[in-house]
């Protein structure tokens, strides 16, 4: 089914007679996951006014704010009252971190939220990838390590800590190879990885002084940049 049959067979049921809560929940999804970002807002909005208790729908407006409207206070707000009506919304965890770090500068906290969401989910690769980042900037080496190879023991198709975890050998360890296996993996798996193929540009670039082969990872970029 294609995301605009999905649409249509979700207002179908809205429509219905019967329709329940979970119909109306569903719309809005199928809005969302089209990227009908107003179309989504206004069903949800619809659902909170049906009732204000449902922690998934706060969470799905706070991303709708987060990422299409920009608007953290909001977004915040709202991953707020996902998280109270149920502690174990990880993601909405994650996605506090995530704005405290990048919006509001507060690195301390967002530490704090990324370490709730995975205490919640040890497995949650975005959160993972978020701390390590985050203990790079820190430059807590071990840690940051530690927790990309969480996330390659979960997943080992994700190209994002492929190509961290090889930063992170390059800086903390010097291991310049390991630092290229790694980074090259991360695009065989992404070949549309900008930063990857950025990465390995510089590194065939200062690393090893092919030239040649560097600007082939630089026009890559260039390329992907431009679609």
């Amino acid at each position: 089914m294609d995301k605009q049959e999905r649409i249509l067979k979700a207002k179908e049921k809205v429509e219905h007679q019967d329709a329940k809560y979970s119909d109306l929940v569903e719309l809005a999804d199928a809005y969302f996951d089209n990227q009908d970002w107003e179309k989504a807002t206004e069903i949800y909005d619809q659902c909170v006014a049906i009732t204000s208790e449902d922690s998934y729908v706060w969470h799905r407006l706070g991303y709708i704010f987060e990422v299409y409207n920009r608007d953290y206070v909001r977004a915040m707000l709202y991953y707020k009252t996902s998280v109270q009506l149920d502690k174990n919304a990880y993601t909405s965890w994650n996605n506090m971190g995530f704005i405290q770090e990048t919006q509001f500068n507060d690195p301390s906290t967002a530490m704090s939220y990324y370490k709730k969401s995975l205490e919640i989910n040890p497995n949650y690769e975005i959160a993972l990838i978020n701390l390590g980042v985050l203990y790079n900037t820190y430059n807590e080496g071990d840690e940051c390590i530690e927790c990309f190879e969480r996330v390659l023991q979960v997943n080992n198709q994700n190209a994002i800590a492929w190509h961290n975890i090889g930063i992170a050998y390059g800086r903390y360890h010097q291991n310049n190879e390991k630092a290229f296996e790694c980074v090259k993996k991360s695009v065989e798996l992404d070949k549309n990885y900008i930063d990857g193929w950025n990465t390995l540009g510089i590194i065939y670039k200062h690393i090893y002084h092919e030239d040649e082969k560097a600007q082939e990872c630089f026009d890559k970029v260039t390329q992907l940049k431009n679609k």
